[in-house]
């Protein structure tokens, strides 16, 4: 199982195409992307996948990227944009650490309470590091196998201070305190290997949190290290994310997996509430009431078999249920995987949109209410992960920040005519 999984996430590919920019408004609709910059980060491969990190540091906002590279074919480097797209500092690891998962989802952090905005991030040099708001390292934590996804950094067991919590692509869970110390370490009985971001919530409503982890299970860890409770689900997590879908106090998970099922799952008990097969690659992140009707709904993609082709599809789920309030074909073209949408406000009218990406290349504003496509962007350059919603320019609305497989990361701005 984890030679199939890693050689879905791996996404080796051979060629760079070419790199030309346009925006496109879908005729009779009323909505458009315009793009502000592009980053001078290209790599010779197209198979990057890292969501960046956004945070303001001493006044001005930062994005820092991953931009990582096929096997022997050049740097794996961390990489800090200003809100113009120009480079700042940069950290490289050792080459014969890098390949295409080099640097994982960074995310930023005041883990030592000194009210400056840090970087962490897992590598494939089987570290989780983190560096200063210059780019000096200042945290190193050892984990067993490569890192991969977004550390989590928050006060999470009783002793002082916060902690770093971050699980590696073999299954373990480190707990690591702000001094660099571990607290404890987990390894889950796995044949796959870890991809899902993992989550730290008051799951059970309880009034303390507890960590949620994916992988051919859920796994919802107390603080302590001791397992809270196990679920399985349809096939190996893809995605996973959690949200309040029913009321009650618990916190539930949704999982998207390999095998294309949606599960959601209760904090609490661990019990599933429903769980829905939409074909193969599952992927949810966004949980919300999207189109204001006062139901929350779960916005998933997926792949779908037609002929001899899997073209990309994405549903408004209605979260109690898993009954599917509407459905749009992003792409009618042979796909290997479908990132999920994400949701937010884009020009600041209070309503909702969604933002979803494609294999192919295209970044589309979806409306919530009803599945149509608002507006659209495209570059003939991969996209293998969601796109990162932040207001860069303190206009007050977010922008669209999306990373393509080249390593460029693109941003734009949504408005309405």
């Amino acid at each position: 199982m984890r030679t199939r999984t890693m050689a879905v996430i791996a996404i080796l590919l051979l060629s760079l195409v070419g790199a030309g920019v346009y925006a496109v408004t879908q005729p009779n609709r009323q909505g458009q992307l315009t793009e502000k910059w592009v980053s001078d980060t290209a790599r010779n491969t197209i198979g990057n996948h890292h969501v960046p990190a956004v945070a303001e540091v001493n006044g001005s906002k930062r994005i820092v990227v991953s931009v990582n590279v096929e096997q022997d074919k050049g740097t794996c480097s961390l990489v800090e944009l200003d809100a113009n797209g120009t480079k700042g500092w940069q950290t490289t690891m050792p080459r014969e650490a890098c390949n295409i998962h080099g640097y994982g989802d960074p995310v930023f952090a005041d883990y030592d309470g000194d009210g400056t905005q840090d970087v962490f991030v897992a590598t494939t040099e089987e570290k989780i590091l983190g560096f200063s708001a210059g780019g000096e390292r200042e945290f190193s934590g050892n984990l067993s196998w490569w890192g991969y996804t977004k550390p989590i950094v928050t006060d999470f067991t009783p002793d002082p201070g916060k902690e770093i919590v971050v699980t590696d692509l073999n299954g373990t869970v480190f707990v690591y305190s702000e001094d660099g110390s571990l607290i404890w370490k987990k390894h889950i009985d796995t044949s796959t290997t870890v991809v899902a971001a993992p989550a730290v919530a008051d799951f059970d409503g309880d009034g303390t949190s507890e960590l949620a982890v994916g992988e051919q299970n859920v796994t919802v860890y107390e603080p302590d290290g001791s397992v809270k409770w196990r679920t399985g689900t349809d096939g190996s997590v893809n995605w996973m994310t959690t949200g309040q879908t029913d009321g009650d106090p618990a916190v539930e998970i949704a999982a998207g997996t390999f095998n294309g099922a949606v599960t959601v799952i209760d904090g609490k008990t661990g019990t599933d509430q429903w769980s829905k097969s939409f074909g193969g690659m599952a992927a949810v992140k966004s949980v919300g009431d999207g189109d204001g009707d006062g139901q929350v709904e779960i916005y998933a993609s997926a792949l779908h078999e037609q002929g001899d082709t899997e073209v990309g599809k994405l549903r408004a789920l209605d979260a109690s249920d898993g009954s599917a309030e509407w459905t749009t074909t992003l792409t009618t073209e042979n796909v290997q995987t479908m990132p999920p949408p994400m949701l937010g406000d884009l020009n600041g009218d209070g309503r909702k949109e969604l933002v979803a990406v494609t294999e192919t290349g295209s970044v589309s504003v979806i409306n919530p209410d009803t599945g149509s496509v608002l507006a659209n962007y495209e570059r003939s350059v991969p996209i293998w992960t969601h796109v990162k919603l932040a207001d860069i320019d303190d206009d007050g609305k977010p922008e669209i920040l999306a990373v393509y497989g080249d390593g460029r990361v693109v941003a734009l701005d949504y408005s309405e005519e």
